[in-house]
């Protein structure tokens, strides 16, 4: 059996356990989706290609296109927006609890 033959039949052999956990990790995917608040949630959801990006070029050595920089460029820019969103947001809450809670003290 040559070193090709060999490697697919060991492929073979290992794709039931690539299918377990597959299916391990999308679990972890739902159960974390109805845990986590849908901002955040949406939130790693963009980060994760990003991530995976930053891994394959410092990390792997990828080689790396023009197009493919646009594509993440977009990634990344919808990213910060959302992030930006999300900081505005929960300042205004924070601030809004707290003239509520100054509201609150002052009638007592």
């Amino acid at each position: 059996m040559t070193t090709a033959e060999h490697t697919v039949t060991l492929l073979w052999f290992l794709l039931p356990l690539f299918g377990v956990i597959s299916v391990c990790s999308m679990l972890m995917y739902v159960n974390a989706s109805s845990k986590l608040p849908f901002s955040l949630f949406g939130l790693l959801s963009y980060l994760e290609p990003a991530l995976m990006f930053v891994v394959a070029i410092v990390i792997l050595q990828e080689s790396f296109e023009a197009t493919q920089w646009i594509t993440y460029g977009l990634i990344w820019a919808a990213t910060l927006t959302v992030v930006i969103d999300l900081a505005i947001h929960l300042y205004r809450q924070i601030r809004s609890q707290k003239a509520v809670q100054s509201i609150h003290i002052e009638q007592n």
